[in-house]
Order: structure tokens, then C-alpha cells, then sequence
């Protein structure tokens, strides 16, 4: 189980993967105005919102391939908004 699912009580396995398919009704039932994360984080926060709201997530298996070459664009600033976005959350639960 993953840091933030088990923080945050999520269902939805893999919050993170950037593929998904959203209903037009969950957006617009989604105050995203509210919404204070911004990048790799703001993943994690419209998940939340729209599980709290009710809403379920379907989940496609993706295979991720490891790349031999360059580099992650996730860097440290990212990694701690999306700590700080669990732990802001979690207060707020």
C-alpha cells in the first residue's frame, strides 16, 4: 500500500499514473478552485476530492518501462509538495 493511499484512506491503487478518463460530471462537481496543488501533486488531490465526494476510479493496468537513458523531470520541490499535499490533507480529514 502506498504512503498516501494508506494516509489518506484512498481505494484507488495507483494515484499518480497520469492516464486516466474522467467523467464530465466529476469535473464539474470538483471545486478545483480549492484545489491547492500544482503539478505531480494536483494528481493526488483530485483524487481525494472526488473519492471524498463519492466518486469511484477506474483503474487500467499500464506496463511501465524503465528508461535507459536521461533523466526524471521529478525533482525535489515535487516530491516534497506531494509529502506536504498528504499531510495537509490528512489534517483536513
Amino acid at each position: 500500500m502506498s504512503f498516501a493511499r494508506a494516509m489518506l484512506g484512498l481505494k484507488t491503487r495507483d494515484i499518480t499514473a497520469g492516464y486516466r478518463c474522467l467523467k464530465a460530471t466529476m469535473l464539474k462537481d470538483i471545486d478545483f478552485q480549492t484545489i491547492k496543488a500544482n503539478g505531480y501533486a494536483f494528481q493526488e488531490e483530485l483524487i481525494y476530492r472526488s473519492e471524498k465526494k463519492g466518486y469511484s476510479i477506474a483503474e487500467v493496468p499500464v506496463t511501465f518501462i524503465d528508461r535507459k537513458f536521461g533523466q526524471s523531470k521529478l525533482g525535489i520541490k515535487d516530491i516534497i509538495e506531494f509529502f506536504m499535499t498528504v499531510f495537509r490533507l490528512r489534517l483536513k480529514k
